[in-house]
């Protein structure tokens, strides 16, 4: 979340339940590595996830009314790690090396994201 954005935006909300309804915030569960980040914190894991879903294209990180921001740093907090790719040089790049994959857990995103908006009507 960009520093400057507020919590009081109404666009909060409905962008951070976009962004784990297409990414993984089972993250953000409680009893989890990253259950104790604080609202601003929670809003920029679900957001860099997404941008990292979505393989890092500038359009994964414009959310609305300047909500978001890339950073060059990496925004981990703690003992929870925000998924960071790095992007490889075509060049470089090799079928040998493809070995990962992506897994979407929209349903479980969903669910986690309804968590979080709860949370942050409560504050």
């Amino acid at each position: 979340m960009s520093q400057d954005a507020s919590l009081d935006n109404p666009e909060v909300a409905p962008s951070v339940s976009y962004a784990c309804a297409n990414a993984d915030c089972t993250s953000l569960g409680y009893g989890t590595s990253c259950s104790n980040l604080d609202p601003k914190q929670n809003i920029s894991y679900a957001y860099n996830d997404y941008y990292q879903q979505n393989d890092q294209l500038e359009t994964a990180c414009k959310f609305p009314n300047g909500l978001s921001t890339v950073v060059a740093q990496d925004p981990s907090v703690g003992e929870c790690r925000f998924r960071v790719m790095i992007q490889m040089d075509p060049e470089t790049w090799s079928s040998e090396s493809d070995s990962t994959y992506s897994i979407n857990h929209a349903p479980l995103g969903s669910a986690i994201s309804i968590f979080v908006v709860f949370v942050l009507m409560l504050i």
